[in-house]
């Protein structure tokens, strides 16, 4: 998407709550917040604007039966002047909390909250245990299991002898495990599990330009996390026998292509290392694997932002944006790892959170 200047587009802001089904009138709502991250559950914050009715000592909200614990919410964004409405909602889910707050004086306020559909993931513990299974076996079987669509499960090609969910791990720390000795990636986008490669190796689907569409953005560059090298020491359960692997700068994915982290964290002519020791793997490549997937993790700490831009309800965490206009050392390709959407009496604002591993414009 090419670079945007702010059109009177953006000064029409518009929003659609529904619950169950049911439209929420606008003029009942007094913000709309929008928080995804790739770490935890996305999450909904509606505050209200509550009346009382004077004869039946009711009030519009805070007795509305709807509102409760498990109701279905789903909220659009989006502009007034924009061709193509969203199609899809920002965010789908259920409400989980409720809170009012009654003043000295005046009606009170309503704040109502909710949780996308990863939140069940952090509750359940569905057991999984089989033999001859991939990583993409497991994370399928807990979609369905949890009512969720396995369409965003990316197939995994290793065979384990075994997988085996842990007796005291819920399903999200589960599912967070595999992803991390793959280098996935686990959220759910509407009802569908996305468990998969990140996407930041692909062109970006935003750019922004500081001082037009991007209003502030801090970067920050930290090599304290960085390492050269990761070295993986197992051992088959079943044979007994050593396995080792490894991963240097070379096996680095994704937005690299200036100096990476690990580069950096070798500058020295000797190699910084992170050791693994005495995991279960059962191959050879099944330790480079887990070798890769770690060096990634530490590596896409290397820089890291902050920003704010214009309402944007197309940035959502897991696409890459271009950042322009920041020095040929911060300019360039970033991943999105978290993004908050807020509509209020000033307007809607979007601010997110990206991380690139590689310095230079990419």
């Amino acid at each position: 998407m090419a670079d945007e200047t702010i059109s009177l587009d953006y000064y029409a802001p518009r929003f659609r709550v529904e619950i169950d089904g049911e439209t929420i009138p606008q003029d009942g709502i007094v913000s709309v917040e929008v928080d995804e991250t790739l770490d935890a559950p996305a999450m909904v914050s509606l505050a209200f604007n509550e009346t009382l009715d004077p004869r039946s000592q009711t009030f519009t909200w805070l007795d509305n039966p709807k509102l409760v614990p498990g109701a279905e919410v789903k909220v659009f964004l989006g502009y007034t002047g924009r061709a193509v409405p969203a199609p899809k909602p920002l965010f789908e889910g259920r409400l989980h909390t409720l809170t009012p707050a009654f003043q000295n004086s005046g009606v009170p306020s309503l704040m109502v909250q909710g949780y996308d559909h990863s939140h069940c993931l952090q509750k359940v513990k569905s057991h999984f245990s089989r033999t001859n299974a991939r990583a993409s076996d497991a994370a399928s079987e807990i979609a369905r299991l949890n009512g969720l669509d396995a369409s965003g499960v990316e197939a995994t090609a290793t065979v384990h002898p075994s997988i085996r969910q842990g007796e005291d791990e819920v399903d999200l720390e589960f599912l967070r495990r595999l992803a991390r000795d793959l280098g996935f990636e686990v959220f759910v986008r509407g009802k569908a599990l996305m468990f998969r490669t990140p996407t930041d190796g692909e062109t970006e689907l935003l750019t922004f330009q500081w001082g037009r569409t991007l209003v502030s953005f801090t970067p920050r560059l930290s090599t304290s996390a960085q390492v050269s090298e990761v070295r993986v020491r197992g051992w088959n359960p079943a044979t007994k026998e050593r396995i080792e692997g490894k991963a240097t700068a070379a096996d680095l994915k994704g937005l690299a292509g200036g100096v990476s982290g690990a580069e950096q964290a070798g500058a020295g002519g000797e190699p910084v290392v992170r050791s693994i020791e005495d995991r279960p793997v059962f191959s050879r490549e099944e330790a480079d694997a887990l070798a890769r997937a770690e060096l990634n993790r530490l590596n896409d700490g290397f820089i890291t932002g902050t920003g704010e831009t214009i309402g944007m309800p197309e940035l959502r965490p897991g696409i890459t944006v271009a950042i322009q206009g920041i020095g040929t050392r911060f300019s360039g390709r970033y991943y999105v790892k978290g993004v908050r959407h807020s509509l209020g009496d000033s307007g809607y604002r979007t601010t997110f959170e990206v991380r690139r591993n590689a310095l230079g414009s990419l």
